[in-house]
């Protein structure tokens, strides 16, 4: 081998061990980072979902996803195996339409399923066993108007996202109403449009969507703090959707604007239990902050 060849050899061998050791070594000069470990479901068929809006997973890591587009529930192992699957389009007990919201109940371990288009809150067992169903159109108690997301906390009470009523209803487990809170508007405890909705530790966290902000509440609906659209956030929520806990308390929100490209804002943000920034990631394009 010419010395020419060797030093091409050389310096090839440099660059993949260069890269080799960016992957095995990622930047940590931030306080966080998160690294990509795989992509599911590892199946046959060319296309797993059709716009699936939520996620849940039980205590034995089976995850279920609200399959929105394709009105169906699919549960999957945590390393992204198939199970089985429940649903179709239309307006039986067994039926979606356009499911979004999706919890398991941590008591029973049912799996509760908004389905949005039919105006219902739908109760399974945790293999798709249709056990009870309530609700209607409308703005009474337990009925709905679009219920977008749900959850369940560890009393066995089940929340909702009563999305195009504005408010937040409190059921059993077994469809009994308990309480409500919420109308529209942009003072503490109203909503405009609220997407998501999650119960932990004792507190109901809501992504009131059209106010661009997070609210907390105690379980029985008393208002505690709200944080993301004001001229005191570090980060100006857009159109928070989904959010979520973790088991040290962090909160975890999905925040995406794109109806008017290049200001494009696709992220997760997280915050402490009382909403102070830590940390995103994801694609976006910051906007001008709110005055």
């Amino acid at each position: 081998m010419n010395e020419k060849h060797l030093k091409t050899n050389l310096f090839l061998l440099y660059f993949l061990l260069t890269l080799l050791s960016a992957s095995i070594f990622p930047c940590t000069g931030s306080a966080e980072t998160y690294r990509f470990v795989r992509m599911w479901p590892v199946m046959t068929q060319p296309w797993y979902f059709f716009m699936p809006f939520d996620v849940a997973v039980n205590g034995d890591a089976y995850v279920y996803v609200a399959d929105t587009n394709n009105h169906r529930i699919r549960k999957f192992s945590s390393d992204g195996h198939f199970i089985s699957e429940w649903g179709s389009p239309g307006y039986r007990d067994s039926d979606f339409n356009f499911p979004h919201g999706i919890c398991v109940d941590p008591v029973s371990g049912n799996v509760c399923v908004a389905d949005t288009k039919n105006r219902r809150i739908k109760i399974f067992d945790s293999n798709g066993r249709w056990l009870r169903a309530w609700g209607e159109f409308g703005s009474g108690e337990g009925m709905f108007d679009d219920p977008y997301a749900i959850t369940a906390d560890n009393s066995g009470f089940i929340y909702v996202a009563d999305t195009n009523n504005h408010r937040i209803q409190k059921f059993t487990d077994t469809g009994r109403f308990i309480s409500a809170w919420g109308e529209y508007g942009s003072s503490t405890g109203q909503f405009d449009k609220p997407r998501g909705i999650h119960a932990a530790d004792g507190f109901i966290y809501v992504a009131d969507t059209g106010n661009h902000r997070i609210q907390k509440f105690k379980a029985d609906g008393t208002f505690l703090t709200a944080w993301g659209n004001s001229a005191d956030d570090p980060v100006q929520l857009e159109m928070p959707v989904g959010i979520s806990t973790d088991n040290a308390g962090t909160v975890y929100v999905s925040d995406h604007k794109d109806d008017d490209p290049p200001e494009i804002i696709n992220r997760i943000i997280s915050y402490t239990d009382e909403g102070t920034f830590i940390s995103q990631w994801g694609a976006q394009r910051q906007r001008r902050r709110r005055t």
